[in-house]
C-alpha cells in the first residue's frame, strides 16, 4: 500500500506541468466591508489568502506619460473589500486603489483628461509564470471604461482595451497579440472609468527541484522493487 502511494506521488509530481492558482478577490477580506491594506497586499497580511508567490502593490496620481511598472514617486495603497462607490454600478467586492494616505475612492480610477487621476494595480510573482495562463476579471465596469494592461516582457508590451460590456469582464492574456513567454510582473491601469479587480487565475511552472525530487523518488521505488524481485 505504501509503495502504491509513493508511486502515485512520484507520477503526480512528474506529470504536473504547472500548479494552477485561482484567487477570488470578491471574498476573503476582513472586516466584512474590507479595508485599506497599505502599500502591499500579500500572504502575510491576508492570513495566507493571497498565494505566497504573489505580491500586489498600487500606483496613484499618475499622468498619461507615466508607466505603472517603472514610474517613481507615485505610490498608492491597496483597498480590498466592498467598493460601494463605483460610478453608476451596484456594489462589487474586490481590489481597488486609494492614495498614499488611504483616501479617495475604493476602485481603480482613471481620467486621462485630468492631472493625477490615473491609478493602477501591480501584480508581482516570485516565480516567473507563463503569460498565456493569466486571466484577470474586472467588475463594476461601464461601457466606455478603458483598461490598459502593462506586461513586463522584453520589450514591455502594452494593451489598451475599451470595455464594450458592462458589470463584469474577464481578460484572457493568451489572446493578447505577441504576449508569450514567462513574466514576473504585470499591471492593470485605468485611463478612464472606475472599476475593481475581482478575480485572477494563473499557472506557475513546477520548479525543477520538485521535478528532480519526483524523479529521485521514482528511482528509489524502482530500486526497491528490483531488490525485492532479486530476493525472491
Amino acid at each position: 500500500m505504501r509503495k502504491v502511494i509513493l508511486l502515485t506521488l512520484c507520477l503526480g509530481l512528474l506529470a504536473a506541468p504547472a500548479w494552477a492558482f485561482s484567487v477570488d478577490f470578491s471574498t476573503g477580506f476582513t472586516p466584512a466591508g474590507g479595508k485599506n491594506y497599505g502599500a502591499t497586499l500579500n500572504a502575510a497580511n491576508s492570513a495566507n489568502y493571497i498565494p505566497a508567490d504573489l505580491t500586489i502593490t498600487a500606483r496613484s496620481g499618475m499622468v498619461a506619460t507615466d508607466e505603472p511598472l517603472t514610474v517613481v514617486g507615485k505610490p498608492g495603497t491597496v483597498f480590498w473589500g466592498l467598493a460601494n462607490d463605483l460610478v453608476g454600478k451596484n456594489d462589487y467586492s474586490g481590489l481597488g486603489v486609494q492614495d498614499s494616505g488611504a483616501g479617495g475612492s475604493k476602485g481603480i480610477s482613471g481620467d486621462v483628461a485630468k492631472a493625477d487621476k490615473m491609478e493602477a494595480l501591480i501584480f508581482t510573482f516570485a516565480n516567473p509564470l507563463d503569460v498565456d495562463s493569466i486571466k484577470l476579471t474586472l467588475a463594476g465596469v461601464n461601457d466606455g471604461d478603458t483598461a490598459v494592461f502593462h506586461v513586463k516582457l522584453s520589450p514591455e508590451l502594452e494593451y489598451t482595451f475599451t470595455v464594450f460590456s458592462s458589470d463584469i469582464v474577464t481578460y484572457d492574456f493568451s489572446s493578447f497579440t505577441g504576449a508569450s513567454g514567462n513574466i514576473s510582473q504585470f499591471a492593470v491601469e485605468a485611463t478612464s472609468g472606475h472599476f475593481i479587480v475581482s478575480g485572477l487565475q494563473y499557472n506557475v511552472p513546477v520548479p525543477p527541484t520538485v521535478l528532480l525530487l519526483g524523479s529521485g523518488l521514482l528511482g528509489l521505488v524502482g530500486l526497491r522493487w528490483r531488490r525485492r524481485k532479486t530476493d525472491v
